[in-house]
């Protein structure tokens, strides 16, 4: 077994390193302290058609469902965001409007138009 110790390395030099040593190993960077550890099996190359064909199969399911749970946080995040913050307006707005009297367009109704489902919430309040 092989043990490396890098200090600053990229993705593309780790690979390039795992596979140059064709032999079990492990990597490890000092500033973040990742580890990187593989076998002789992992990096042996599939033998037959149907073997390979399912190990690509795998590959490309694995990155599919990367990508989808991805997405799925992001898209959940941004929602809660989003909405957590324009229901931040609504106070920030109440409190400011005894110094928005000059401009009369700015209306505590303008903003609950905007957002229909907290405006409708607040009115009542």
């Amino acid at each position: 077994a092989v043990v490396r110790v890098v200090a600053d390395a990229e993705t593309i030099v780790v690979n390039q390193a795992i596979f140059a040593l064709r032999c079990s190993g492990s990597l490890i960077r000092l500033n973040t302290n990742e580890t990187w550890s593989w076998t002789e099996d992992e990096l042996a190359p599939a033998k037959g058609l149907l073997r390979r064909a399912v190990k690509a199969g795998a590959a490309v399911f694995r990155a599919v469902l990367s990508f989808g749970l991805a997405s799925l946080v992001t898209a959940m995040l941004v929602r809660v965001f989003l909405s957590s913050g324009v229901a931040m307006l609504f106070p920030i707005f109440d409190l400011l409007q005894p110094h928005l009297a000059v401009l009369p367009y700015l209306r505590h109704s303008l903003l609950a138009r905007a957002y229909p489902w907290l405006g409708a919430q607040t009115e009542l309040l």
